[in-house]
């Protein structure tokens, strides 16, 4: 029973780490859902749309390479266990990275105007403090100390809602506001978070590492991240191209309506992965040290409850969804509720693999799912761009059906023909 195998992470101390878990991303989305409930209301679609668009930009840049590192910094922070030189690693190869946007930033400010400036300015210091916010809350969460991540994304986000309504309240809602509250609330909490990091990993200074172990080590996360740098680049087109065919070949409007349904429709996905990788994974990975074979055993489990909370899902949104869109967001955007069940059953088929492929990932071997992450992406430019120029809005809302139903498809195909060869090996 899958109870059983579980029991070992819901006893004692482990439950107060998956309250916090729970709890931490339950209060983030609350206050997430609220402020674009809010922004929604305040701008206009145009408005929206163009903040919909900076957002893919900042998609962009944290997934190339940022975000596309955890994967190997959360394996090498569960196996390695002089953990202040993955972190000082992490922390160098972000400053040279960011190094090299700050001169894409300055190449750029030469050709704009004095407002054009401000706004990349502003835009570069949000994209950078929550690039690092959100790696060092992923540190210390991946560490298992789940309350100190509790509370620092509690405080993040509560921050940000003060400051995002008392301006709504104010009728001076702009992007710019948008942009820094953000900024405000991610640089207070990166102080805690360094805070936190330096009492927990490095009270003792005189252990720490020699120069040639963070080289070392900084050469391990980019060798087994590069696979994932690489087809980030695919995730993004299959998340965000849309966005731009939209702008380019419809109208702004439509921006605002595409990415607040497909922001709707990505909830529960965000929801499970959170949760599951947030609390499960790093004790899953323990636990398959110790009994190989481990995370095979349960996927075929976790792929049916998955399942069974999918056509829950699908089905409410298809009787209710008007009434989704007024809870969530405005009522300028209900002529768009017809598409909200269509993307989230691509979003149940690519959840079903995206919680199928830990195995491959504990294992080193990220290349294998390539196929599911390129694919994808290829066939949102081709026939993305075929669909919209011909059919619109309604045509993007079947690439991104399309494109998320081929991810999950190959990456339960991957990560079956990876357990099973690994069965027959052994």
């Amino acid at each position: 029973m899958l109870s059983k195998q579980l029991s070992f992470y819901l006893k004692n101390k482990n439950k107060n780490n998956l309250f916090f878990v729970i709890g931490s991303f339950f209060i983030e989305l609350i206050i997430t859902l609220i402020i674009t409930k809010l922004i929604s209301i305040a701008l206009s679609k145009s408005d929206f749309g163009e903040y919909s668009l900076f957002l893919s930009v900042f998609a962009i840049v944290s997934v190339l390479p940022f975000f596309s590192l955890h994967t190997s910094i959360e394996r090498l922070l569960i196996e390695n266990e002089d953990k202040k030189v993955v972190i000082t690693s992490v922390f160098l190869l972000y400053i040279f990275f960011f190094i090299l946007y700050s001169l894409v930033l300055v190449f750029f400010t030469i050709f704009n105007n004095e407002f054009g400036k401000q706004v990349l300015i502003v835009f570069y210091f949000f994209c950078l403090s929550k690039i690092m916010k959100t790696t060092i809350i992923a540190i210390i969460n991946i560490n298992k100390y789940n309350k100190e991540a509790f509370f620092l994304r509690f405080f993040d986000s509560i921050i940000q809602f003060f400051i995002v309504i008392f301006y709504f309240i104010c009728k001076n809602l702009t992007l710019n506001i948008i942009f820094l509250s953000s900024i405000i609330s991610s640089f207070i909490v990166l102080l805690f978070g360094v805070y936190l990091i330096k009492k927990i990993f490095f009270a003792n200074k005189k252990e720490l590492g020699m120069k040639s172990s963070y080289i070392k080590t900084s050469k391990e996360i980019m060798f087994f991240s590069a696979p994932l740098i690489f087809w980030g680049l695919f995730i993004w087109i299959q998340n965000m191209v849309g966005r731009w065919y939209i702008d380019a070949m419809v109208d702004r409007d439509n921006v605002a309506n595409y990415s607040l349904m497909t922001s709707l429709a990505l909830l529960p996905v965000t929801a499970i992965i959170s949760i599951f990788g947030g609390f499960f994974v790093p004790r899953i990975y323990l636990h398959e040290k110790e009994f190989p074979g481990f995370i095979a055993k349960i996927n075929k489990k976790i792929q049916f409850f998955s399942f069974l909370f999918w056509i829950v899902i699908v089905l409410f949104s298809f009787f209710f969804g008007e009434f989704l869109i007024k809870v969530f967001l405005s009522d300028k955007y209900l002529e768009v509720a017809w598409a909200l069940p269509l993307l989230l059953l691509g979003n149940a088929i690519h959840c079903i693999g995206q919680l199928s492929i830990y195995e491959i990932y504990y294992y080193k071997k990220p290349r294998l799912l390539i196929l599911s992450n390129v694919i994808p992406g290829i066939l949102t430019i081709s026939l993305g761009y075929f669909l919209i120029k011909n059919y619109g809005f309604f045509g993007a809302i079947i690439s991104n059906l399309i494109s998320f139903s081929i991810s999950g498809v190959l990456a339960l195909y991957s990560t079956k023909i990876f357990s099973e060869r690994r069965v027959y090996a052994n």
